[in-house]
């Protein structure tokens, strides 16, 4: 349901000119595109891995999977339909969300360490506890911190070399 309303928003952001997107969009646009794909990658494998299969290890990491994304779906959805109708912003306008969007970005990857550090416990109790379900959950969480620590420190550096800081 969210996947189209992705694609639409990401068809109609704004331009500089009208055929070249500001430097910051671009880069805004492939983080928004990266971050839906991921997601749309990880609802549709976690969904059939879940259900394909039988330990309940796996069940519970494509279980944990599939809900997590759900949530990085809605992200990318709100943040491609937030590009197409971002109004058109002077150099101050777009430094000062420039600087805003950083900080957002630099809590964002201090969570994501966060969920690895939960999801490593969560594993290591599993492991020593012979417990599935943590197991499979621990591991998820490390593995979504683990894309999520990496896309907001590159989207970060990106972005932050597009507008010129």
């Amino acid at each position: 349901m969210l996947a189209p309303i992705l694609t639409a928003a990401l068809t109609s952001l704004p331009a500089a000119h009208a055929s070249e997107p500001l430097p910051e969009v671009r880069v805004e646009r492939a983080a928004t595109a990266v971050l839906g794909g991921f997601a749309l990658a990880n609802l549709s494998s976690g969904t059939a891995g879940y259900f394909a299969a039988e330990a309940p290890t796996w069940q519970a990491f494509h279980g944990t999977n599939a809900a997590w994304n759900t949530v990085n779906l809605g992200l990318a959805a709100a943040g491609a339909v937030s590009l197409s109708r971002r109004p058109v912003e002077t150099l101050e306008e777009r430094t000062t969300r420039g600087k805003r969007l950083h900080r957002l970005l630099a809590i964002n990857a201090g969570l994501d360490v966060g969920y690895m550090a939960a999801g490593s416990t969560l594993w290591a109790l599993g492991a020593t506890g012979s417990d599935d379900l943590l197991v499979g959950v621990g591991s998820s969480l490390v593995l979504q911190g683990a894309f999520l620590l990496a896309f907001d420190l590159t989207y970060r550096a990106r972005h932050r070399h597009a507008l010129g800081l």
